[in-house]
């Protein structure tokens, strides 16, 4: 996890780390894949103000002008096995971006170098099921 300085369908982390979002391909091969949710932060298309422009989504912000305005850098990229039924398991619907008013206020503070959102995701053990006999 953390910033790849990459967006999720870079070279970088499809093909070097095997990290796409297809959850079957994973489950098909997970000694090959790895599962990276965060793909859904460049399809969400959800917009906010963050200046005083809307943008679509990302984890990242930039002043500078030299890329994109927002990038999904922030990622936690999971092992199949979090997929599959094991006893532990990603719940997907916990991932994803945390933008708060304090966060968003950092990021435009131009004394600090703040940028980044924090990405979050929610890992839960299975509950395990006696029967009885």
């Amino acid at each position: 996890m953390g910033d790849y300085n990459d967006e999720p369908y870079a070279h970088s982390l499809f093909k070097n780390m095997s990290a796409t979002n297809d959850r079957d391909l994973v489950l098909s091969e997970p000694d090959y894949w790895l599962y990276n949710p965060y793909w859904k932060t460049l399809s969400a298309r959800v917009p906010f103000s963050i200046d005083e422009q809307q943008h679509d989504f990302g984890t990242c912000y930039s002043k500078a002008g030299n890329r994109n305005t927002l990038s999904a850098f922030d990622q936690i990229i999971f092992s199949g096995d979090f997929l599959s039924s094991g006893p532990w398991y990603l719940e997907e619907s916990a991932t994803g971006v945390v933008l708060t008013d304090k966060i968003r206020a950092a990021i435009m503070n131009n004394k600090h170098c703040f940028d980044h959102m924090p990405v979050i995701g929610y890992i839960r053990k299975r509950e395990a099921t006696h029967v009885s006999v």
